[in-house]
C-alpha cells in the first residue's frame, strides 16, 4: 500500500480497527521463500501471528453487547 493511502487511514474518524503483524519477521522470510523451488512455492500458505488492535470503529453497542 502507498504511504500516502496509509497516511490518509490514519486521519479517518473513527479510527480503524486493524490487525497489526510482525512487518520485520514477514520481511525476513520472503527471500527465503523466493529461493523456493517452483512447485514448493506455488501452493504454499505462510501463517504468521498478528494482534487485533481495538479502535473506535468497533466500539460496543449502547446496550453493552
Amino acid at each position: 500500500m502507498a504511504a500516502g493511502a496509509l497516511a490518509a487511514l490514519r486521519d479517518l474518524t473513527p479510527p480503524l480497527t486493524t490487525v497489526a503483524l510482525p512487518l520485520e519477521d514477514l520481511g525476513e522470510r520472503v527471500p527465503e521463500l523466493a529461493m523456493l523451488p517452483e512447485r514448493a512455492a506455488r501452493a504454499r500458505i505462510e501463517r504468521v501471528r498478528g494482534h487485533v488492535v481495538l479502535r473506535a470503529s468497533t466500539a460496543r453497542h449502547s446496550d453493552g453487547s
